[in-house]
């Protein structure tokens, strides 16, 4: 009965704030003194774009973590690959734990066909972590590795995350 109510309660406010999410802050802004304000707005604003940017970079994640985890699997021969594809991209929005939670969706269901295909199944899921971990998740943060959205695949390797920042133009390969 708890998890209803606040699912209820969840879905109210996300209605609410979506509904009136301009004027609750226009509000919110207005209860500040004059000489704040514009801080106040650019930190909102501010707030809006990472938090958003992070939104979308979690759901473009999931999106082809799901992709990669559906089609692998229906070529290792996994039942219900699109089962899988469902479960391992909503999964990919757990932080920690919910790649290894998707992965273990895959190797159950193919236990249920032969030991071999969830060796393969495992065997998918681990590369599909190291495509995530060392390839996408850098270039989804080109602030933090040295990548931009032009850089090559050797600048977005582990060897160049030594320091370099967005802007420069030649990071350092050698660890700093």
């Amino acid at each position: 009965m708890t998890i209803v109510l606040d699912i209820l309660v969840t879905l109210i406010v996300a209605f609410w704030m979506l509904k009136d999410g301009e004027e609750l802050r226009a509000g919110l802004v207005n209860l500040l003194p004059g000489r704040v304000r514009t801080e106040a707005n650019f930190a909102l604003d501010a707030f809006g774009v990472v938090v958003g940017g992070y939104i979308r970079g979690q759901l473009v994640m999931a999106l082809i973590v799901g992709t990669l985890a559906g089609v692998g699997c229906f070529v290792v021969g996994v039942p219900f690959p699109i089962v899988v594809a469902i479960a391992a991209a909503s999964f990919e929005l757990i932080p920690l734990v919910g790649a290894f939670i998707g992965g273990a969706t895959a190797i159950l269901l193919a236990l249920t066909k032969n030991p071999l295909t969830a060796l393969w199944a495992l065997l998918l899921f681990i590369a599909i972590h190291i495509v995530e971990g060392y390839l996408l998740a850098p270039a989804s943060r080109p602030g933090s590795s040295g990548c931009t959205r032009s850089s090559p695949f050797w600048r977005c390797s582990p060897a160049s995350r030594s320091g370099a920042s967005w802007g420069r133009s030649s990071p350092s390969l050698s660890p700093a």
